[in-house]
Order: structure tokens, then sequence, then C-alpha cells
């Protein structure tokens, strides 16, 4: 009664999907790389504080080496044994 068509196989959903996959997987690779860079830019920037604040912890240490009274005295003896 009627002809069967025989139908040729067509690639069109293979390229569909192969295409979605490899742009799901571009798009993943750069959010995740955005959030890294964000991710390691906070430490660095806690990293810059933290420094700055052992800079000024370390000053004071030596300013109050310096003002102490031991350290007074010390030097106060040692000047007047150098006058004798």
């Amino acid at each position: 009664m009627y002809a069967q068509r025989t139908k040729q196989p067509t690639n069109d959903g293979f390229i569909a999907l192969i295409t979605a996959i490899l742009l799901s997987a571009a798009l993943l690779i750069l959010v995740v790389a955005v959030s890294l860079e964000g991710y390691f830019s906070r430490f660095t920037v806690l990293e810059s504080e933290q420094k700055e604040i052992s800079i000024y912890a370390a000053e004071t240490c030596v300013q109050l080496w310096f003002c102490s009274p031991v350290n007074f005295h010390v030097s106060v003896k040692y000047s007047f044994e150098d006058l004798k």
C-alpha cells in the first residue's frame, strides 16, 4: 500500500547535546575561576592587614623596651661608671 521511507540518521541532536555540554562546562569553569579569585584576594587583604598589625606591635615593643625603667637604670649605671 504505502511505500516505506527509509529515514537517514542525522546527527543534529548529537551536535546540539555536545554543544550544550561544552558551553555549560566553559561557563562552569569561568564561574569557578572568578569565585576562587575573590576567595584568594580576601586572604591577600587579610595577610596585608596582619603584616601591618605585626609591624605596629613590633614598633610598640621596641618603644616600650627603650622607655622601660630597667633600661634607663642600666644606661644610667653604665654612664656613671664611665664617669668614675
